[in-house]
C-alpha cells in the first residue's frame, strides 16, 4: 500500500500504474464480450469500452515514457503535476462515461437521443479537450528543459509526436463530429446514404482519427528507427517520415485533396535522396 501511495505522488508512477491498470481491463473487457450478447449497430457493447481501455493503456505509458524526459528536478513542478492529473481525471471519467453508456446499452459517442444520451455525448466532448489539449504544455517543458542526455532527435520527435495529436486529433475528431450531425440532418429532411456510402466515410474517418491520436507513438517511432538504422541521415528522415505521416493522415480527413498529398511525398523522398547522397559523398 505504502508503494502505491508513493507512486501515486510520483508523476510518472502515477501515469504508469493507472496505464497498467487500464491494460488490465482488456482481458475483463474481453469476458464481458462473451458473456453479453447485446449489440450496438453491429458491435457488441462491451466492444467500445474494451477498445478504448487498450488505447487509454497505451496513451498513459506513452506519456509516461514522454515524461522519462523532463528533467528530474522539473517532474515536481506544479505545471508537469497539472499536466498530469488533469489527463488522469480527464480519462478516467471520458472511460466511465464510455463503459456506463455500454452497460445501458447506448452508444456513447454522437448520441443525442434522449437529453441524458446527449449530456453524456456533450459531456465526454468537452473532456477531450483537457485530454489532448494538455499535450501542448508538456510539449513546451520538453522542448524548454529536456533531460540532459537527452538525444536531440528523440526530444525533436517527441515534441512533434505531441503537438501532432493535439492537432490532427482535434481536426480528425471535429471531423467525425460534422459527419455524424451531417448524417442527422440528412436523414432529418429524408435523405439518406447507401449503406456502403455510410461505411466507406465511417472507415475513413476512424483511420483518419487513429493516425490523429496515434501520432504520439508514431513520430517517436519514426525516430527510434530512423536513429537505429540511419546515422547521420536521422534528423532529415525525421523530418521526411513526419510530413508523409501528417499529409496521409489529412488525406484521410480531406479526400479532395488526396492527389495533391502524393507531390508532397515525392517531395519527401526526392528530399531524402538527396541527403543520403550528399552525406555520402561529405
Amino acid at each position: 500500500m505504502t508503494h502505491i501511495s508513493v507512486s501515486l505522488l510520483d508523476p510518472v508512477g502515477a501515469v504508469t500504474l493507472v496505464g497498467l491498470a487500464m491494460l488490465a481491463l482488456v482481458p475483463l473487457g474481453a469476458v464481458w464480450m462473451l458473456l453479453d450478447r447485446r449489440t450496438i449497430g453491429r458491435e457488441r457493447v462491451a466492444l467500445k469500452p474494451t477498445k478504448f481501455a487498450l488505447s487509454i493503456a497505451v496513451y498513459l505509458l506513452t506519456i509516461g515514457w514522454m515524461l522519462t524526459y523532463v528533467r528530474p528536478e522539473r517532474l515536481g513542478s506544479g505545471l508537469i503535476r497539472l499536466i498530469v492529473w488533469g489527463l488522469l481525471v480527464s480519462v478516467a471519467l471520458e472511460f466511465l462515461c464510455i463503459a456506463a453508456q455500454a452497460v445501458r446499452g447506448r452508444r456513447s459517442h454522437f448520441n443525442r437521443a434522449t437529453p441524458l444520451d446527449g449530456a453524456i455525448s456533450v459531456g465526454m466532448g468537452v473532456l477531450t479537450v483537457p485530454f489532448v489539449g494538455l499535450l501542448l504544455p508538456l510539449a513546451w517543458e520538453i522542448a524548454a528543459r529536456p533531460r540532459v542526455d537527452a538525444t536531440p532527435v528523440m526530444v525533436a520527435a517527441i515534441i512533434a509526436g505531441l503537438v501532432l495529436t493535439l492537432v490532427l486529433g482535434a481536426l480528425t475528431g471535429v471531423g467525425m463530429a460534422r459527419n455524424s450531425l451531417a448524417l442527422a440532418e440528412a436523414a432529418a429532411r429524408g435523405a439518406r446514404m447507401t449503406p456502403d456510402e455510410r461505411r466507406r466515410t465511417g472507415l475513413r474517418l476512424r483511420l483518419a482519427h487513429f493516425c490523429g491520436i496515434h501520432a504520439l507513438q508514431a513520430i517517436p517511432l519514426i525516430a527510434a528507427v530512423a536513429a537505429r538504422f540511419a546515422g547521420q541521415a536521422a534528423a532529415p528522415l525525421l523530418v521526411a517520415g513526419t510530413v508523409g505521416y501528417t499529409a496521409v493522415t489529412l488525406a484521410l480527413l480531406f479526400p479532395r485533396v488526396f492527389p495533391r498529398a502524393w507531390p508532397v511525398l515525392n517531395t519527401v523522398r526526392a528530399t531524402t535522396r538527396w541527403w543520403r547522397g550528399a552525406t555520402r559523398s561529405s
